[in-house]
């Protein structure tokens, strides 16, 4: 899914974010042509974000970073953040359901953005309401090790 709508509304529908249930994995892509900012917030989903171009300051817990396009933030389930675009921004954002988030991080990190996982958000974010067969699964569990 692509927006280019109010850069202060969200990726995905609040309460998909707050459902415990529902797919392992949600992707979006989103671009802006005005600085995005969002509020701290907190939803039942562990969340993946990052730009593909721009810089964004993000707070998420008690830690704060100021993120280029090579890197990637990990926010656990239930976890306060918010960020700030500086300048136009075009990014993605990967929602796991708190099951999917079994293993991973449990406070928030910065991490590279590699290729394999940015090729992986891409496949994601593409995603209609298709049957979750098995190479879905599998590039879930490709963006999980990635995490």
């Amino acid at each position: 899914m692509t927006r280019s709508d109010d850069p202060a509304s969200p990726l995905i529908a609040p309460g998909l974010a707050a459902a415990g249930g529902g797919p392992r994995l949600l992707a979006v892509r989103r671009q802006d042509k005005a600085v995005r900012q969002t509020a701290l917030h907190r939803h039942a989903r562990g969340q993946l974000f990052g730009a593909y171009q721009g810089l964004l300051t993000v707070q998420a817990g008690d830690r704060q970073w100021v993120a280029p396009a090579a890197h990637a933030l990990w926010v656990p389930p239930d976890c306060p953040h918010g960020l700030r675009s500086h300048g136009p921004y075009a990014g993605y954002s990967v929602y796991l359901s708190a099951a999917a988030c079994a293993g991973l991080p449990d406070a928030p990190c910065a991490l590279q953005a590699s290729a394999l996982l940015l090729a992986a958000v891409e496949r994601a974010a593409g995603w209609r309401d298709e049957a979750w067969d098995a190479a879905r699964l599998r590039i879930v569990e490709l963006i999980r090790d990635e995490i």
